[in-house]
């Protein structure tokens, strides 16, 4: 039984994987498994997982024999896992030395749902980081209840893989869902499941999150309308009054105009031309960081 079990979906990463990998064998924190899941790769990535595996008993591979999505690859290495917390990350990804061990130091507390921190964005050269210096024992963070956390959510945002939560209840909501936001909606599911429970933001870059040549607007698009689709999930399921309800129509309403810079091909991001008053106003934490 490890403490934490990290997933990794992987399809035609070669360029990137080694990078990844090489940034949990690194971590202080050591009572880890990594579970890789090739989504049938046509490029060498599995080989270089495999490798991989022959030097690190708490390494497994996995390789499907036909591509079934990423949201398929994640609740496979989920089933598979042996860690009581689950830490999920993309192939091209990096994460900080420290991260683990961080988060750990919120995995007894049985109060804790959900740990999340923030993240930086890296291109696609970037490999070999020099990560800042974290004292793990005097870091950054708050304790949030459901209603803040859904606030700094919506607002600043949260990247999926930034993420751990306990296996169990992420077994006992029915996992991820094949739809293209899939870390979003499965954790919408846990707060709304276990709502008395807190989550603990830690204010530091603990993710280092890739933007390549490689991803596609097509991507971006659907994105965009699954993440309108949350929100109004959240508008009905949710009681809320006049000022909370007029705050998500905004989002919604922000979001659309992602939406529409992204069907014309447009670079940028309309909501740095009017959020940052909003933000302010609503005295959220940070600046909106939409991915």
């Amino acid at each position: 039984m490890y403490k934490v079990s990290i997933i990794i979906p992987v399809y035609n990463s070669e360029k990137y994987l080694k990078y990844t990998i090489e940034s949990i064998i690194k971590q202080s924190f050591k009572d880890w498994e990594l579970i890789i899941v090739d989504d049938c790769s046509t490029d060498k990535s599995y080989l270089i997982a495999y490798e991989y595996s022959l030097n690190y008993k708490n390494i497994s591979v996995y390789k499907f024999k036909q591509n079934m999505g990423a949201w398929a690859a994640r609740n496979y290495g989920i089933k598979k896992a042996n860690g009581e917390w689950i830490i999920l990350m993309d192939a091209d990804d990096i994460s900080h030395t420290e991260r683990l061990k961080i988060h750990s130091r919120f995995w007894d507390d049985p109060n804790i749902l959900i740990c999340y921190s923030d993240s930086y964005i890296i291109n696609e050269n970037e490999n070999d980081l020099i990560f800042k210096n974290i004292n793990v024992c005097n870091f950054k963070y708050k304790i949030l209840n459901r209603n803040e956390f859904i606030k700094h959510w919506f607002f600043k945002g949260v990247t999926g893989s930034t993420v751990s939560y306990r296996t169990k209840y992420a077994l006992n909501v029915g996992l991820y869902k094949n739809l293209r936001i899939e870390d979003a909606y499965l954790l919408y599911e846990l707060i709304n499941k276990y709502k008395d429970l807190n989550i603990v933001y830690i204010k530091e870059p603990l993710y280092y999150y890739r933007i390549h040549s490689g991803q596609k607007t097509s991507l971006k698009v659907k994105t965009d309308i699954a993440t309108i689709k949350l929100y109004f999930i959240y508008l009905i399921e949710n009681k809320l009054n006049y000022n909370e309800k007029s705050i998500v129509l905004y989002l919604i309403f922000r979001r659309l105009l992602i939406l529409i810079y992204h069907l014309l091909g447009l670079r940028g991001n309309p909501i740095n031309y009017f959020s940052k008053n909003k933000l302010k106003k609503y005295k959220f934490i940070g600046k909106y960081n939409d991915k």
